[in-house]
């Protein structure tokens, strides 16, 4: 289905994934206007920062990256994006190195002195028994303060070992995409176990939390921009 990026809502244009049928739309724009650049800002903010947000594969990233640089590389393009209220093209530049450097990251080995700083495996081990983990529980678990505990988290963070969710005013933590790569073992056996007794205890205890997790705009505001131009 052709896309029309005079007409279409910026929301909708951030869920399509069709990132092939949004690059014919740009190549067939005659005249850019604001409204246009602003639709493809919003939708390209939100798509980088799902990607980001739900440690998205290395080749979704990749799509993006490679998608971000045919739009906003051309020469002509580049010029007249950049001429406008923001430089739009210089912007969706700076979101495709980012990408390339996510991936770029992702290829890394982690470093031996993250994986066996002191405390790791622990923390670890304590996601992985129970796939959700209070931030706040962790740090009474382990006899950790605050500083110390949000010290190594940034670092696993960082290295997309852990994810971090913040509901309200708590923060979550669960395993991030190279969590097993890492550590396979981590709570292994009481995954097993609580898989063998039909039991999930951490959906019981967080209720409906999961759900959050999937939804990092709760409160979208859609800008008409049509009508606001």
């Amino acid at each position: 289905m052709a896309i029309d990026l005079d007409t279409i809502d910026p929301l909708w244009l951030s869920e399509i994934s069709d990132l092939d049928g949004i690059l014919d739309a740009v190549k067939k724009i005659e005249r850019w206007d604001e409204s246009i650049a602003q639709k493809l800002d919003f939708a390209y903010r939100w798509k980088l920062y799902i990607a980001l947000w739900d440690h998205a594969h290395v080749k979704e990233m990749e799509t993006l990256s490679l998608h971000l640089e045919s739009v906003a590389a051309d020469a002509s393009r580049k010029k007249i994006l950049n001429g406008m209220s923001e430089a739009y093209a210089t912007r969706w530049l700076a979101f495709q190195n980012v990408l390339h450097d996510r991936v770029v990251a992702r290829h890394m080995e982690i470093p031996e002195e993250i994986l066996n700083r002191e405390h790791v495996c622990k923390i670890m081990e304590q996601i992985g028994e129970a796939k959700y983990v209070l931030q706040k529980d962790l740090g009474e678990k382990l006899a950790l303060k605050p500083a110390n505990l949000t010290r190594i988290l940034n670092q696993l963070e960082d290295w997309e070992l852990i994810s971090r969710h913040k509901v309200g005013r708590e923060k979550y933590l669960t395993f991030g995409p190279r969590a097993l790569d890492y550590f396979p073992d981590a709570g292994r056996e009481k995954r097993i176990a609580a898989a063998a007794a039909g039991q999930n205890s951490s959906s019981k205890e967080m209720g409906g939390i999961q759900d959050v997790f999937k939804s990092p705009f709760p409160n979208v505001v859609v800008v008409d921009f049509k009508s606001a131009a």
